[in-house]
């Protein structure tokens, strides 16, 4: 009787081994990789954006103490994108360039808002859809382009050429319009002694126009009219848009780190599905509201 209950006991041992290194090996199956890295619990990360204003989508705050947050339209999506999952977000105000090179370097999780560019993924990640580079559909917002000249120029935009170019084009440092405008000159030479890079924001850009140091000034449409519409900005009143836009709209997005790709893919996925999901939301019409 001794001798059967040993030989039980011995192979309910063994039994008991075997399954445990069975679940074990299931579970590891199941969360290898990525996936087990996502069902770490995170309850912050940290986006940056750039220090100058882009109304309606994100106002900087102006106080320089790290709880002070932006404000705008991307901002409240953001927000409530990540708070739908549960988490915080914390957003690091810096120079655009900056912000692009501490989302290369993975000090930040993500950086928005970024217009697609081929060259722009070697900082972070875009939503990809198959068959294209970047999913419009998870996009913050869409904005559009125009030349912003004085009144009485005689610069011209046909659509496929400049014409009566003298000074140079204004553009902010770090940004698509860059490219854009490159094409429409024939060599390299006259894009790099005709597109002026010295303005770091809208403002700079269109003071340098005011004071005509540049024939015109590539801005993005809804941010530089609201700053040619502001009654503090009296020193810009001869500033008008040209009529036809030189990009009519392209989509911007939040841009995740390589690093929080890497280590939460699903995450990230479910971040940008949110952002869809809240852009298209009655909600989103109502926060939106406020900044019109």
């Amino acid at each position: 009787m001794l001798k059967k209950f040993t030989i039980n006991t011995t192979i309910c041992f063994s039994l008991s081994i075997a399954l445990a290194t069975l679940a074990l090996t299931i579970s590891e199956s199941t969360f290898s990789g990525d996936d087990k890295h996502d069902q770490q619990q995170i309850s912050q990360i940290s986006i940056c954006h750039e220090d100058g204003t882009a109304f309606p989508w994100m106002i900087p705050h102006e106080q320089q103490n790290a709880t002070a947050e932006p404000t705008g339209i991307d901002v409240d999506l953001i927000k409530k994108a990540c708070s739908n999952l549960k988490i915080k977000v914390l957003f690091v105000q810096l120079p655009w360039s900056r912000c692009l090179e501490s989302l290369k370097n993975n000090k930040v999780d993500g950086a928005f808002m970024a217009s697609y560019k081929a060259d722009r993924q070697e900082f972070g990640t875009y939503p990809e859809k198959r068959g294209i580079t970047h999913d419009p559909d998870k996009r913050l917002h869409s904005e559009g382009y125009a030349f912003y000249i004085l009144e009485g120029s005689t610069f011209e935009w046909t659509g496929k050429e400049i014409k009566n170019l003298n000074k140079g084009i204004g553009i902010q440092r770090g940004f698509s319009a860059k490219d854009k405008i490159v094409k429409l000159f024939s060599n390299k030479q006259d894009a790099e002694k005709y597109i002026n890079e010295g303005g770091k924001d809208p403002v700079q850009n269109l003071l340098q126009l005011a004071s005509g140091f540049i024939d015109a000034f590539a801005g993005q449409i809804k941010r530089t009219d609201y700053i040619l519409s502001s009654q503090k900005e009296k020193r810009f009143s001869k500033i008008v848009r040209y009529p036809r836009a030189l990009v009519e709209e392209q989509p911007y997005y939040l841009m995740p780190s390589y690093a929080f790709v890497g280590k939460y893919p699903q995450l990230a996925q479910k971040i940008w599905d949110n952002i869809q999901t809240v852009r298209e939301s009655e909600e989103y019409k109502i926060f939106s509201a406020k900044y019109n």
